[in-house]
C-alpha cells in the first residue's frame, strides 16, 4: 500500500475514534457537572479522568501525524455537536 492510502486510513479511524470519543466526553459533562454542583468530591476525580483520556487519546494520535490529530479533533468536535444538538432538542 502507498503512504496516502495508509495516512488516509489512519485519519479516518482518527476521525471514528474522535468522534465516539467526543460524544463520550461531551455526554459524562451534565453528570459530573451535577456532582460537582452537588458537593461530591468524587466529581473532581471524574473531571481529571475525562481530560487525562481525552488528552491521551489526542496525544496518541499527534504521534502517528498531523492528519491523524486534525481528523481526531474534528471527530472530538463532531461528537460535540451531537451532543449539543440533543441538547437543544430538550433531550436528558
Amino acid at each position: 500500500m502507498s503512504a496516502a492510502v495508509v495516512t488516509s486510513a489512519g485519519a479516518l479511524a482518527a476521525l471514528a475514534a474522535g468522534l465516539v470519543l467526543g460524544w463520550l466526553h461531551f455526554h459524562s459533562l451534565r453528570p459530573v457537572s451535577r456532582l460537582l454542583a452537588g458537593g461530591r468530591l468524587s466529581a473532581v476525580l471524574l473531571q481529571a479522568s475525562r481530560l487525562a483520556v481525552a488528552g491521551l487519546f489526542l496525544y496518541f494520535c499527534a504521534r502517528y501525524g498531523a492528519p491523524q490529530l486534525i481528523a481526531a479533533l474534528a471527530g472530538m468536535m463532531a461528537g460535540r455537536a451531537i451532543v449539543l444538538g440533543s441538547a437543544d432538542r430538550g433531550a436528558p
